[in-house]
């Protein structure tokens, strides 16, 4: 679970006016959190084998036609298209080897497609909305707009999964799992932009991370780490 203090902001169908988080999780062995995952290629020329060992998984959630209390993420329709897309709250199952490399699962460069699927699982919730019983689409935008609050990110996803081309991290119990997380937020009113992005990187064990209870600050509280490392920053970095 995430849990951010905000102010309420939700434009139906504009993801960009509407909070949006991310993970990151390293899968292969040279995967940096730096330029997600780091592999040099320039866009286009990325295959499983040059990006190999540079390979990380996302789930990326933007709530803009997602309705708050519900389930999204993996179903049945986008499963069957063998992919990890979600058409109905856009919860995305990616991977990527850099910044110009990412895709969803189960589609990429030749070579590198296969019959994947979703496996995550999410909902979103803002601490302001008052109506408990259940939204429906047609009542967005939910709630009065700047409302002061806490909002909510819960995500599940099995330890393991059916992948067979490195594009899920797979979990063991006990075992260190390494973590990026991402937060967007429109302030003022604007659509927020890639640079707007709070960043925070965690290295812990699964039985740790499933405990932990994230708290951001924002606007302009950004968490620095050094190129090309997973490791959490010291207090200091943060402003």
């Amino acid at each position: 679970m995430l849990q951010i203090d905000g102010e309420y902001a939700y434009t139906q169908g504009e993801n960009a006016r509407c909070p949006s988080v991310a993970l990151m999780f390293q899968v292969g062995e040279n995967a940096s959190y730096d330029n997600m995952g780091g592999c040099k290629d320039l866009p286009g020329t990325c295959t499983s084998k040059s990006c190999r060992g540079h390979e990380v998984d996302i789930m990326h959630f933007s709530i803009g036609t997602a309705v708050p209390g519900r389930l999204y993420g993996g179903n049945i329709f986008d499963n069957a298209d063998g992919n990890g897309g979600d058409r109905f709250g856009h919860l995305v199952d990616v991977y990527a080897w850099n910044p110009h490399c990412r895709y969803l699962d189960g589609l990429g460069p030749k070579g590198n497609s296969s019959n994947a699927q979703n496996d995550w699982h999410g909902a979103w919730w803002h601490s302001s909305l008052t109506f408990h019983s259940g939204f429906l689409e047609e009542e967005s935008p939910y709630g009065d707009q700047g409302n002061k609050g806490t909002y909510y990110f819960e995500f599940s996803r099995p330890l393991r999964t059916m992948d067979r081309f490195q594009q899920d991290v797979q979990f063991t119990i006990g075992q260190p799992s390494k973590v990026a997380f991402a937060f967007w937020y429109p302030t003022g009113g604007q659509p927020y932009s890639k640079s707007s992005t709070i960043r925070l990187v965690v290295t812990g064990s699964l039985s740790t991370y499933h405990r932990r209870l994230l708290q951001l600050l924002f606007p302009g509280r950004v968490l620095r780490v050094a190129r090309g490392t997973w490791q959490p920053p010291s207090p200091c970095s943060c402003r």
